[in-house]
This record gives structure tokens, C-alpha cells and sequence, in this order.
């Protein structure tokens, strides 16, 4: 078995995240793929969520620039756009609205809060990825690392349990 971790620039595009399916695709034995958020989303993520803290309401822009970049990748990556594959998307952004739009009106941004917000990004991506996998051929089984590894409640600097 092997493991193959993908960070933020090796998954920033759609052209990125086909070469990742190759490099999948080329391997014999089963493999386990872990991915980052797509390029550069994180640190996106993070200027959000310190807007949304300081009460400046363009947070919601920048939560749109997100969402739209994820909507180009899939729209790149799907020559059909699956009603799965936006359903689940939408969600997510849906649930990062209301997280955001909670630290906006608290005035409060926990480091748990944070985690949430900043988990975001890989879940979108593993998601995407994972379907994009399926659709090139791939048997693709997509498993929330949440499921399986579990730590401490130091949530920016958390220990596996």
C-alpha cells in the first residue's frame, strides 16, 4: 500500500489535479491519497475568517472568490457537472457561510472555529478529487480523515490520540 500526500500548489488547478490522477493511476498497488486544500485557498481562508472577526462584511466577497475558484476547477475537471458533485460543494460553502457569518456577528473566533473554517479546503478538495478519480476510470473511496484519526482538542496544534 502507499500513501501519497498532494499539498497546495501540486492540487491549485485543474490541470494540477489531473496530473495527480495520473501519477494515481500509474501506481500497481492500492493507494492512499491525501490531499491539501487547493493552492493557496488556506491562507484565503484564514483572511476571511480574521475579516469576518474584525466586523469587515467583505469577508462575504472573499467567501465568494472561494467558492468560484472551487466552481472553475469543477467545471474544468466535469465535462457534465454531476448534481452530487455541486449538491456537496454548495454545502460546504452553505456551512462555511454560516460559520463565518457567526464570527462576523460574535465578534469571536475561537481556535476551534478556526480549525472548522481552515478544514474546509481539504474537504472540498478530497471530494472534488475524489470524484474527478471516478470519473477517469479510477475506484475511488472517499474517507473523512476525521473518521479515522483522532487527536487532542488543541485544535491549531492538536496530538494523535
Amino acid at each position: 500500500m502507499i500513501v501519497a500526500k498532494f499539498g497546495g500548489t501540486s492540487v491549485g488547478s485543474a490541470k494540477n489535479i489531473r496530473k495527480v490522477i495520473d501519477i494515481i493511476a500509474d501506481k500497481k498497488t492500492n493507494t492512499i491519497v491525501v490531499v491539501s486544500a487547493v493552492g493557496g485557498i488556506t491562507n484565503k481562508l484564514i483572511n476571511t475568517a480574521q475579516k469576518a472577526v474584525k466586523k469587515d462584511a467583505s469577508y462575504i466577497e472573499d467567501l465568494k472568490n472561494i467558492q468560484k475558484i472551487h466552481y472553475e476547477i469543477i467545471d474544468t475537471l466535469f465535462s457534465e457537472q454531476s448534481e452530487n458533485i455541486l449538491n456537496f460543494v454548495n454545502k460546504k460553502f452553505e456551512n462555511l457561510e454560516e460559520v463565518l457569518k457567526g464570527v462576523f456577528l460574535l465578534n469571536d473566533l475561537s481556535d476551534k472555529t478556526l480549525a472548522k473554517i481552515l478544514s474546509a479546503g481539504e474537504i472540498l478538495l478530497s471530494f472534488i478529487l475524489s470524484e474527478a478519480m471516478k470519473v477517469s476510470g479510477l475506484d475511488a473511496v472517499l474517507k473523512d480523515s476525521r473518521e479515522l484519526i483522532k487527536t487532542d482538542s488543541q485544535y491549531e496544534n492538536a496530538e494523535v490520540n
